[in-house]
C-alpha cells in the first residue's frame, strides 16, 4: 500500500537505513506458519534486540508512510488494537491489511488517497531497482546509497568501515578471445565467487562493468585487505573451462578506509580507486592497501629548539610540537609556502647533539599569536644524523605518547 498525502512526514534521509532489518521483517510478514499473534510476539522478540527501529521498519513496508522510532510503535500497536475492536464489533476476523488502512484512513488519518498493491509484489519491484540484472548482486545506485548509509552511522556511533574496489584483470582481452556471451557467463562467476569468498556481514555489488566494490562495516584497513586478498585468491583457483584448466581470471583490488582516508563518499572511492590502479600498474592480480607506500614512524611528543632557513643566509627559530624519523611538526614566528624545501637543525637536549637536514613544508597552517604550524617531511639527511636522531626518538619512547604519521 503506498499513499498521495500532503501530511509533512520524516524525512527518510534523516532516519537510519536498516536493509538487513527490513528483509528479516518482511519474511515473518510472509512466513505461513505464523499467525497474528505469533507474529506479534516475534516482532516483539526482535525489536528487543534490534531496538524500536523494528516498528518504523514495519510501519514502512506495511503503509510506505515513515514515522520516527517512537511513533511507530505506538502506531503499532494503536493498528493491533483497532483490528481487534473491529473483529468484536463485525464478529468476523479481520485481516492485519484492512485494519491498518481502516487506522490510517479513519482513526489516525495518514491517508488521504491510499493505493493498495500487494506487498509481495511491491517489495519485489523495489527490490529489483537495487539488483544487477546479469550478476545479481546489488547494483551502483544500492552501493550508493549504502555507503552513505555506512558513513552516517558510522559518525553517529563513532565507529569505521573499510571498501575494496575490485576489476577484473585484462578483461577486455578476454571478452575479445572467448567472446560477450563467455564474458558475461565469467562474470557471473566472479560475482558468485565475491559473495562466497567474503564474510556475511560484508556487501558485495558491482559497481560497473567489469568493477565490483565490497563493503565491509566495522572492519580496520589491515582486516580488509586481508578480505580482499581472500577474495583475489578464490576468484584465481577457479578453472573457468575443465577443458582448459589455464582458462582463469584474476582480479586487483584496492583497499580504502573511513575515516582514516577519507570522510565522504566521493573521495572514499576516489582514495580505493586509487589504490587499486597502483595494483594494476604493480602487476595485477594483487591488493593494494591505499597510502601503503607513506612512511609510517612512530611520532612522540617532545619540545626540541631548532633553526631553519630557505636557502638563505638568515635562520630563523622554530620548536617542535613533534616529531618523528621522516617528518617533524613545528611551530614559526612567520609564514612559509606549503612546497618549499628548508634547510633545518635540530638542538637535540642531549649532550648538545645536532642534527642537520633538508625537509619539504607539506602543510603550513596558521596557528594563532601571529605563529604559523609546519609539517616537514624529511627529504634528505645524513645516515649518521639520522642514527643520533633515530636513537633519541628511542629513548623517548616509554615517556610519549606516539601519533600517526601525517599524510605526505
Amino acid at each position: 500500500m503506498t499513499e498521495d498525502h500532503s501530511r509533512q512526514q520524516p524525512d527518510p534521509g534523516d532516519l537510519p537505513w536498516r536493509p538487513e532489518l527490513t528483509e528479516t521483517i518482511y519474511a515473518l510478514l510472509y512466513r505461513d506458519d505464523l499467525g497474528l499473534d505469533r507474529l506479534v510476539d516475534e516482532l516483539d522478540a526482535l525489536a528487543g534486540s534490534q531496538g524500536p527501529a523494528v516498528y518504523c521498519e514495519l510501519l514502512y513496508l506495511l503503509s510506505h508512510i515513515r514515522f520516527d522510532e517512537a511513533d511507530a510503535e505506538l502506531h503499532w500497536r494503536a493498528v493491533i488494537r483497532h483490528r481487534q475492536e473491529m473483529m468484536d464489533g463485525l464478529g468476523t476476523e479481520v485481516a492485519l491489511s484492512v485494519a491498518l488502512v481502516s487506522y490510517f484512513v479513519q482513526v489516525n488519518r495518514q491517508l488521504q488517497n491510499p493505493k493498495l498493491i500487494e506487498l509481495k509484489v511491491f517489495e519485489e519491484t523495489r527490490a529489483s531497482a537495487y539488483r544487477d540484472e546479469l550478476t545479481g548482486l546489488h547494483n551502483f545506485r544500492f552501493f550508493q546509497e549504502y555507503l552513505k548509509w555506512e558513513i552516517s552511522r558510522s559518525e553517529r556511533h563513532d565507529g569505521h568501515f573499510s571498501i575494496a574496489m575490485a576489476d577484473i584483470d585484462n578483461f577486455k582481452d578476454y571478452n575479445d578471445r572467448h567472446g560477450h556471451a563467455q564474458g558475461n557467463t565469467t562474470l557471473r562467476i566472479v560475482a558468485q565467487t565475491l559473495v562466497e569468498a567474503s564474510r556475511e556481514e560484508d556487501v558485495v555489488a558491482r559497481y560497473g562493468g567489469e568493477e565490483f566494490v565490497l563493503i565491509m562495516p566495522a572492519t580496520s584497513k589491515h582486516d580488509a585487505a586481508g578480505v580482499a586478498d581472500r577474495v583475489r585468491e578464490a576468484l584465481a583457483d577457479i578453472e573457468l573451462s575443465a577443458e582448459d584448466p589455464t582458462h582463469r581470471v584474476t582480479m586487483s583490488l584496492g583497499v580504502a578506509s573511513y575515516p582514516a582516508d577519507a570522510k565522504s563518499t566521493e573521495d572514499l572511492i576516489r582514495c580505493a580507486d586509487r589504490a587499486m590502479y597502483i595494483a594494476k600498474a604493480r602487476g595485477k592480480n594483487q591488493v593494494q592497501i591505499y597510502g601503503a607506500n607513506r612512511r609510517a614512524h612512530l611520532r612522540i611528543n617532545a619540545v626540541v629548539d631548532g633553526e631553519y632557513r630557505v636557502f638563505e643566509k638568515k635562520r630563523h627559530m622554530f620548536s617542535t610540537l613533534d616529531l618523528s624519523e621522516r617528518s617533524l611538526r613545528v611551530r614559526v614566528d612567520r609564514e612559509v609556502p606549503e612546497n618549499s624545501f628548508l634547510e633545518f637543525t635540530l638542538m637535540l637536549p642531549e649532550h648538545d647533539q645536532r642534527v642537520s637536514a633538508h625537509g619539504r613544508v607539506i602543510r603550513a597552517t596558521p596557528s594563532g599569536d601571529e605563529s604559523f604550524e609546519l609539517v616537514l617531511s624529511i627529504v634528505d639527511i645524513k645516515s649518521r644524523e639520522h642514527m643520533t636522531l633515530k636513537q633519541y626518538l628511542a629513548r623517548q619512547v616509554p615517556e610519549a605518547s606516539g601519533t600517526s604519521e601525517p599524510p605526505e
